[in-house]
C-alpha cells in the first residue's frame, strides 16, 4: 500500500513540474502580449483537476528542446518541423523532415521528440509523419539562427 502510495505521490509531483516549467516558459520569454494571452489559456482545468491542453506553438517550443547533435540547434529552429496536431483522445501527430535522406541522427532525433512530447499527461500517443518533400533547405532555419550560424554569407 505505501508503494502505491508512493507511485501516486511521484506521479503528482511530476505532473506539477511539467504544469510549471510550461507556465515558466511562456512567463519567462520575450513574447508580445498577444501570445502571453494565449499562454493562459494553456492550462485549462477539467473534471480531474489540471490538465495541459497546447496549442501548435507550445509544441514547437517544447520540441525545440529537441537539440540537433550536429549543430546544437532546436529541431524547430532548424525548420525541421513542418506542422504539429494534437486530435482528440491526446494524439499528437508531428510531420517533420530531417536535413537528409541518409541524417544519422535521424533516429535519436524522432525518438527525442517522442519522449519530450509524451511527458505531457494527456498525451496517449505520438506519431512522427517523416516526409521528404518538401525537402528540408537552409532557407528552412530560423532566420535569426542562421545569421548566428553562418553570419550574413549568402548560402545558396
Amino acid at each position: 500500500m505505501l508503494k502505491k502510495a508512493k507511485k501516486i505521490k511521484d506521479e503528482q509531483k511530476l505532473e506539477h513540474l511539467i504544469e510549471e516549467t510550461l507556465l515558466e516558459a511562456y512567463s519567462d520569454s520575450e513574447r508580445d502580449t498577444t501570445t502571453h494571452k494565449n499562454a493562459s489559456r494553456v492550462i485549462e482545468k477539467n473534471k480531474d483537476g489540471f490538465l495541459p491542453v497546447l496549442d501548435k506553438k507550445a509544441y514547437l517550443d517544447i520540441i525545440n528542446m529537441v537539440l540537433d547533435p550536429e549543430t546544437g540547434v532546436g529541431i524547430s529552429d532548424m525548420g525541421l518541423i513542418y506542422n504539429v496536431e494534437e486530435f482528440s483522445g491526446g494524439i499528437v501527430v508531428v510531420t517533420m523532415t530531417l536535413t537528409s535522406l541518409g541524417c544519422p541522427a535521424g533516429t535519436q532525433i524522432t525518438s527525442e521528440i517522442e519522449s519530450i512530447i509524451r511527458l505531457h499527461k494527456h498525451v496517449t500517443d505520438v506519431k512522427i509523419d517523416l516526409v521528404w518533400n518538401p525537402p528540408w533547405k537552409i532557407e528552412m532555419m530560423n532566420p535569426e539562427i542562421k545569421a548566428m550560424l553562418f553570419g550574413n554569407r549568402n548560402l545558396l
